[in-house]
């Protein structure tokens, strides 16, 4: 549509799911849902690139064109708040995605019932999250809020460093990203482990390949694998913040 123009389609309702659905896609139950429609007549998608569109760093556009984040963090926000996205695509007709909300008032009930039964009260704990885009590091950010961590979020590694340096006594566990502009994750974790001896883990979308590189950098402590799931990000820092918890493993 970028090249050529087109039609987009945006339409918002509420909808209950059938049970034939809630077969299909297990994460939905047979409620009702707001649902979010979005339509375009663009030139659509095979099905080998409707498998891979949720990927971090899958893109087709070119080069400089996207970061092939933007689904990735979308599926994962959604997700989170129990939702689904459905998508619908083909070549040479368009591609229509439906996205699944709950009521606010349920989610409002989930996440309460959540949080009394899964998330303590951690805010005795700061965690510094670094990743040079916003949305990702915003998203991590709120889930750590979410599990009840006080949290400082930064865009940039340098300020990110300079604030640890003058602040060394603020910070119990750090999420830098591994790939970023300026310092890197590793460049981040080789000067972090010079002020003091503080977790770091790293977030990546490039999966096992890069644990080679881990060897020489001790404070590191392990890798969450972009896009950042709620569960995996709770059970991954309570052992690091936790006294006793903060061996390497």
């Amino acid at each position: 549509m970028q090249d050529h123009g087109g039609t987009l389609g945006i339409t918002l309702s509420e909808q209950t799911v059938t049970l034939e659905q809630a077969k299909i896609y297990p994460d939905l139950s047979t409620q009702t849902f707001v649902v979010l429609k979005v339509s375009d007549t663009g030139p659509g998608m095979d099905s080998s690139t409707v498998k891979r569109i949720f990927e971090p760093f899958f893109t087709t556009k070119a080069p400089g064109g996207g970061t092939g984040m933007g689904l990735a963090v979308a599926h994962s926000i959604v997700k989170s708040l129990n939702g689904e996205i459905i998508v619908d695509s083909k070549p040479g007709r368009g591609t229509f995605f439906e996205v699944y909300f709950p009521p606010a008032s349920r989610h409002k009930e989930q996440s309460s019932e959540s949080h009394s039964q899964h998330f303590p009260d951690h805010r005795s704990v700061r965690i510094m999250v670094i990743d040079d885009q916003p949305s990702v590091a915003d998203m991590v950010g709120k889930m750590l809020q979410k599990l009840n961590y006080e949290t400082d979020v930064f865009y940039d590694s340098e300020t990110a460093v300079k604030t640890l340096q003058d602040h060394p006594d603020q910070y119990q566990v750090i999420l830098t990203d591994y790939s970023m502009p300026g310092k890197t994750g590793l460049d981040v974790a080789k000067e972090v482990n010079a002020i003091k001896r503080i977790p770091v883990f790293l977030m990546t979308g490039y999966g096992d390949e890069i644990t080679r590189d881990l060897e020489n950098y001790p404070n590191i402590y392990d890798t969450l694998k972009k896009p950042i799931k709620i569960g995996k990000l709770a059970e991954t820092v309570i052992v690091a913040s936790n006294p006793g918890g903060t061996e390497k493993k």
